[in-house]
């Protein structure tokens, strides 16, 4: 195994590790008898068989890797400390404006900052659809799970 290859296949040695933990936890979950086939502990167990056999795969592509080739290094991206500026200043907008406002708007805030993060400069059509998927998002969940997100300003509407 090549030295880099070290570190994916410790990250493959614990995905297979966590999914042994969820499968030793599944067991302690009860099952009432009124399920005939499929109970509460069928997902958690499916999980842990994906996720195990995700871990086997990883761990097998480390331990047979070929030698890395040596690249030289990237040249520094001047604009990563800027988008990770407006991944700040999107966040702190949607912690400062979800009471106030509610999640529609200060999702819509989060929403264009991440999108200027990733280079995008419309900022208008970026709220707009931000917008959207914010008031759609809320909508569905008020409206199919009866869950209020916080409609702050949209609480009278």
């Amino acid at each position: 195994m090549r030295p880099a290859a070290v570190g994916e296949f410790t990250i493959a040695l614990g995905l297979i590790l966590t999914a042994g933990a969820i499968a030793l936890e599944t067991t302690t979950i009860p099952v009432a008898a009124v399920y005939a086939k499929i109970g509460p502990r069928a997902f958690p167990y499916a999980a842990a068989l994906g996720l195990g056999l995700i871990g086997l795969v990883l761990a097998l592509k480390a331990w047979r890797a070929a030698p890395a080739v040596v690249e030289p290094e990237p040249a520094p991206n001047p604009l990563a400390g800027r988008a990770l500026g407006w991944l700040g200043v999107g966040l702190a907008a949607n912690a400062v404006l979800i009471l106030p406002l509610g999640f529609v708007l200060a999702s819509t805030a989060l929403f264009a900052a991440v999108a200027r993060a990733f280079g995008s400069v419309r900022p208008l059509r970026d709220a707009a659809v931000g917008f959207a998927l914010a008031l759609a998002l809320h909508q569905g969940f008020l409206r199919l799970l009866g869950l209020d997100l916080g409609s702050g300003v949209f609480a009278r509407l």
